[in-house]
């Protein structure tokens, strides 16, 4: 489907179904994070859910120069469609551009029910190297500050902040 043709329907989605309630929207985030950290293609998975109505769900994952977009797309797709996405009905748009793939989905939990929008960006990133190898000895390096949730969340917001189409 054509992002613009997406985006008509999941507006008609947001005006004709309530938005999903919180506990609907964390159980889905589960869903999503289990569906990407299962993947052999992502060495790295992060999800959160976001107040924006058009990205209730917000995921970056990271896949290796040995996976082509067009299979990364295909894999976001399958995950997508088995183990997401709601089995009542849903819509989704795949972008696919030179080291990124993007999947905007949106589902209905029922035909009176809530609907859940998606969107996850797959970026071609170089795996983490282990640490273990590289590391000096223990004592000498510093402890690193843990970022809370709600850190990890801003970040994830500004990388997907919405962009107006031309």
């Amino acid at each position: 489907m054509e992002l613009r043709d997406f985006y008509k329907i999941r507006a008609g989605l947001k005006m004709n179904a309530p938005a999903a309630p919180a506990a609907a929207v964390e159980a889905m985030e589960r869903t999503l994070a289990d569906a990407l950290g299962s993947s052999a293609f992502f060495h790295t998975v992060e999800v959160d859910s976001t107040d924006d109505p058009d990205r209730r769900l917000i995921a970056m994952v990271g896949f290796g120069p040995y996976h082509s977009e067009n299979a990364v797309a295909a894999e976001l797709e399958r995950l997508w469609g088995e183990r997401v996405h709601y089995t009542h009905w849903e819509a989704h748009a795949l972008l696919v551009e030179k080291d990124q793939v993007e999947l905007q989905g949106g589902t209905l939990v029922s035909e009176n029910g809530y609907h859940v929008t998606v969107h996850v960006v797959a970026q071609r990133l170089e795996a983490p190297v282990a640490v273990e190898a590289l590391a000096p000895a223990p004592a000498a390096i510093p402890e690193q500050p843990k970022r809370s949730r709600r850190a990890r969340a801003g970040v994830l917001r500004r990388m997907f902040a919405p962009v107006a189409l031309a």
